[in-house]
């Protein structure tokens, strides 16, 4: 009996010892769970997650601006060479003319 005190009394002191380091203990029939009670991990968690997603939105709208540059970078591209085209032109009319 001594022996079965002693593993009872040692059982209970690790439980408590858990309980004062922040563990849930769960006890089913035939198993003794211990989790950690991290409720403040859980909150700085979910905020992660929420600047994640505020992040990944801005992203996305910043990314839409610089296609969006991308493309007037493209236009105003084209519409040099066609000047520059236009100004061969009128370069090699005006040495014909002479």
């Amino acid at each position: 009996m001594d022996i079965s005190c002693a593993k009872l009394v040692g059982g209970v002191a690790v439980l408590l010892t858990a309980m004062g380091y922040g563990y849930k203990i769960h006890v089913d029939r035939k198993t003794l769970k211990l989790e950690k009670n991290d409720q403040k991990g859980e909150k700085d968690h979910k905020k992660n997650e929420e600047r994640i997603k505020k992040l990944e939105a801005k992203n996305g709208d910043e990314q839409h601006q610089i296609d969006e540059l991308k493309e007037q970078v493209e236009q105003q591209k084209r519409q040099i060479t066609e000047l520059k085209k236009i100004i061969e032109k009128c370069k090699s009319k005006s040495k014909y003319e002479k």
